[in-house]
């Protein structure tokens, strides 16, 4: 199953997405809790599927102003088998926490288009947040009781729970300065930055209490973050200096707004948005625009 959309080329922003993934092997049986391709295509009466804004054509005829062009931030909007409750995305997989219907894993590639296809399906599990490992061979499940599934991902096609712990034995939050500092989302009582470069004495830099965060993502070399607010869009912030965090501004976006996952390489903003799926964003665009 594969569907597409047009990403055209925004001159402003200076983006081109040039990433084409090709399909990932693997053919070994999955576990009980999990559905491979063809067990999930069979059960699956509504596929997840690609809808949303089509993106700009690249049609030179007329130029676009700035203003135009904000209004296309949304490359695609793909709509999940459950509401989407926290997204992750790797260089080629998306991972989609969808309550009790566990995680949608997802083979994503772009180059002219958005394309993109269902490999697998962690079942049993009532996600509310996933995380990858560093080197994305593993992938860490919250469930609603707060333990973490860890699974080998190894093969996307056949992941296998090999673990499962409780919340603080692993950190789901993300890390910035290479590792030194935690950003640990609070959700309406804002979010805190921890310094844990000493494991037995973790403190608190500061805290950001005006607004909600529910998700934080690091961008721009961890100098700037991305915080989804659930009903007020995302937030960008100002994290070059941990002591004094400041807030640059807000992008209104319809829905939920509970998880945020960059993938800065392709310029591809995944937001998990409730019953709306996921949306896909152009984040250049998206931080032009707050700007």
């Amino acid at each position: 199953m594969k569907n597409g959309i047009s990403i055209g080329k925004y001159a402003t922003t200076g983006m081109i997405l040039a990433l084409l993934f090709s399909a990932c092997g693997g053919g070994s049986t999955p576990p009980s809790d999990t559905l491979s391709q063809d067990t999930a295509a069979k059960q699956e009466a509504t596929p997840l599927t690609l809808e949303g804004a089509t993106a700009p054509n690249g049609d030179t005829s007329a130029a676009k102003t700035d203003q135009e062009i904000a209004h296309e931030e949304l490359l695609s909007a793909l709509k999940t088998k459950a509401p989407a409750e926290d997204v992750a995305s790797g260089k080629e997989t998306l991972f989609i926490a969808e309550g009790d219907k566990g995680v949608e894993i997802i083979k994503i590639g772009y180059h002219d288009r958005i394309d993109h296809e269902l490999v697998a399906r962690i079942t049993g599990i009532n996600a509310t947040s996933v995380r990858l490992s560093d080197d994305q061979q593993s992938l860490y499940v919250q469930n609603r009781e707060g333990f973490v599934n860890i699974y080998d991902i190894s093969d996307i096609k056949s992941p296998k729970r090999i673990k499962i712990t409780d919340s603080q034995s692993v950190n789901l939050n993300p890390q910035i300065r290479n590792g030194r500092y935690e950003l640990a989302p609070q959700k309406d009582k804002g979010f805190i930055v921890y310094d844990i470069s000493n494991p037995y004495d973790r403190s608190i830099v500061s805290r950001y209490t005006e607004s909600a965060a529910y998700a934080i993502a690091p961008i721009d070399h961890d100098t700037k973050a991305i915080v989804a607010t659930k009903d007020q869009g995302i937030d960008l912030f100002d994290i070059s200096d941990l002591d004094h965090i400041q807030k640059i501004g807000n992008h209104p976006l319809p829905g939920d707004t509970l998880g945020v996952s960059v993938n800065e390489t392709s310029g591809l903003l995944f937001i998990a948005n409730g019953a709306g799926g996921v949306e896909v964003l152009n984040l250049n665009v998206v931080v032009d625009t707050i700007y």
